[in-house]
C-alpha cells in the first residue's frame, strides 16, 4: 500500500514538472514575439521565413588568396531581399576570411556531387544561379543572381565589412 501511494505521487509530482514546463515555455515564446522590434536575424526574410540554404564545401584558398564555398539555395530565395540577407549571413560566417567567393546553386544534388568531386564543373554551370563576392583587402563585396535560371544576372553592391 506504500509503495501505491508513493508511485501516485511520484506521479502526480512528474505531471506539475511537465504543466509548469509548459506554461513556461508558453509564457517565454509570447514574450519574445510581443517584444520584437523590427529588426531581424540575418538569416530571414522580411517575411520572417528562414533563409534555406546549405553550405557543401569551402575550398582553401587559392593561388589568388580566395575561399571557394560551393552553397545551394533553395530556388525561391533567388530575389533581392533574400540575397542581400544571404549576403550578410555569408560575411558573418566566414568573418575570417579576406577573400570569399560563393557559388549558389539553385540544385542541392547537383551542389552536393560537386562538393564531393563527382559532378563535372558543366554541371554545376547549369545550376550556378548566383555568385557572392567578397575582398576585404580592397573592401568590395557583391552578390549576383538571376530570378529564373537562364535569365541575366542582376548584381547588388553591398557595403563591404572588414
Amino acid at each position: 500500500m506504500i509503495a501505491f501511494k508513493s508511485v501516485g505521487t511520484a506521479t502526480t509530482l512528474l505531471i506539475g514538472i511537465f504543466a509548469t514546463t509548459l506554461v513556461i515555455g508558453a509564457i517565454f515564446r509570447g514574450r519574445d514575439s510581443s517584444s520584437a522590434n523590427n529588426s531581424m536575424p540575418a538569416t530571414e526574410t522580411k517575411l520572417s521565413q528562414p533563409l534555406e540554404y546549405h553550405v557543401w564545401r569551402v575550398f582553401p584558398e587559392n593561388r589568388k588568396g580566395f575561399t571557394v564555398v560551393v552553397v545551394s539555395v533553395n530556388p525561391k530565395h533567388f530575389n533581392r531581399d533574400d540575397m542581400t540577407a544571404l549576403a550578410k549571413e555569408l560575411n558573418k560566417k566566414f568573418q575570417e576570411k579576406s577573400k570569399l567567393k560563393v557559388g549558389l546553386l539553385d540544385d542541392e544534388n547537383v551542389a552536393r556531387l560537386f562538393a564531393t568531386g563527382r559532378a563535372e564543373y558543366s554541371t554545376y554551370e547549369t545550376s550556378e544561379r548566383g555568385r557572392y563576392y567578397l575582398d576585404r583587402t580592397v573592401c568590395r563585396e557583391y552578390v549576383q543572381f538571376s530570378s529564373e535560371r537562364g535569365k541575366r544576372r542582376q548584381t547588388v553592391k553591398l557595403d563591404c565589412v572588414r
